[in-house]
């Protein structure tokens, strides 16, 4: 009997699935999303990057001052670990 109220679970969760009445809100996207900016030496706070591309400056030797960092996607239990290098001192401890 147990074996059979279990198919019968499956196969009402696999209509309910394919019918679609889980709502859009209760699956979240296939990919999660990251934006973060850099505050450089001289010249400020930086436009707000995303997803890997660079934030910051290349070749002109000023340095980073700060970084700002937040998840854009909704819906998922994520966090944010960080490493920072410091001038004359070296990597901090994750965070």
């Amino acid at each position: 009997m147990s074996k059979r109220i279990q198919k019968l679970s499956v196969l009402l969760l696999a209509l309910v699935l394919i019918v679609g009445l889980i709502p859009a809100s209760v699956s979240a996207s296939a990919n999660p999303s990251v934006s973060y900016r850099t505050h450089v030496q001289n010249e400020g706070w930086q436009d707000w990057k995303k997803d890997g591309t660079m934030s910051g400056t290349s070749g002109k030797g000023l340095r980073l001052e700060g970084i700002e960092v937040k998840l854009d996607t909704q819906g998922y239990d994520l966090g944010i670990n960080y490493q920072t290098h410091i001038q004359n001192i070296g990597w901090e401890a994750d965070t």
